[in-house]
């Protein structure tokens, strides 16, 4: 069988194959967001689904008379996530203590380094929903100098680079904290509990404390329930997002 270059197929097909695509890498974010909801990181089982994915699409390269190249493409896109997982183990075992990290208040200088990370941050929100008008990831710079007016900016530091940061301000006497962003080499390590930690102690005279996040991010959820929030209500966001919003009361 003769293989065409994809950049000739027509419309159609090229949608088709888009489709697939998307597919895919929601099938990935699904699977990895799966394990991590219920801690149960099953290395043979994942290789198993991902292989199982991999010799879908080679069928379905051959249907199309599609190139090996852009089979292997879309492959290594979905094993992404072996390396991420990787990178965290290397990072866990050089990062000995979270005491490493500067957790301080951010300056006017950091924003659009901050702007940057909060973009690749959510760029996640982009695969898992398939959905690029997420707010974080449209965010202009005006709109981050006027939340450093308006708001407490933390920033974590480590070698020189912020790898995440939190924003807080006051509602009604109740810290609403936002915008929870720790940059993805550095996750499951700490980072983001401590954080919320550092947000809460520069509140720590407010009556209670909210976050939210969308329903479907399990991991987020199981995180801020760890520290003591508590779901108080679900809404439907602009008729198509499902979030969760979550308080915890100050004892002080």
């Amino acid at each position: 069988m003769t293989s065409k270059n994809i950049y000739n197929k027509n419309d159609e097909e090229m949608y088709e194959i888009d489709k697939k695509i998307i597919s895919l890498i929601k099938k990935r974010m699904d699977i990895v967001n799966s394990f991590q909801q219920f801690h149960l990181i099953d290395e043979p089982y994942l290789d198993a689904v991902l292989n199982k994915n991999l010799e879908k699409l080679k069928l379905y390269s051959y249907e199309k008379d599609l190139t090996m190249m852009f089979v292997e493409d879309v492959f290594r896109k979905i094993n992404e996530y072996q390396w991420e997982k990787r990178k965290n183990i290397v990072l866990k075992k050089e990062i000995l203590s979270l005491s490493q990290l500067k957790i301080e208040h951010a300056l006017e200088s950091d924003l659009d380094e901050i702007l940057l990370l909060q973009k690749i941050c959510f760029e996640v929100d982009i695969s898992l929903f398939n959905d690029f008008t997420i707010e974080p990831v449209k965010s202009t710079k005006e709109e981050i100098i006027d939340e450093f007016k308006n708001k407490t900016i933390l920033k974590v530091v480590y070698k020189d680079k912020i790898i995440g940061s939190v924003r807080g301000h006051i509602e009604k006497n109740i810290c609403q904290i936002t915008k929870l962003i720790v940059h993805p080499d550095f996750e499951n390590i700490g980072i983001g509990k401590k954080l919320i930690e550092s947000i809460e102690n520069e509140f720590n005279k407010c009556e209670s404390y909210e976050m939210f996040t969308r329903k479907e991010s399990y991991k987020n959820v199981k995180i801020y329930k760890s520290i003591g929030y508590v779901p108080y209500k679900e809404e439907l966001f602009l008729e198509k997002y499902n979030m969760i919003y979550l308080r915890k009361s100050n004892i002080v």
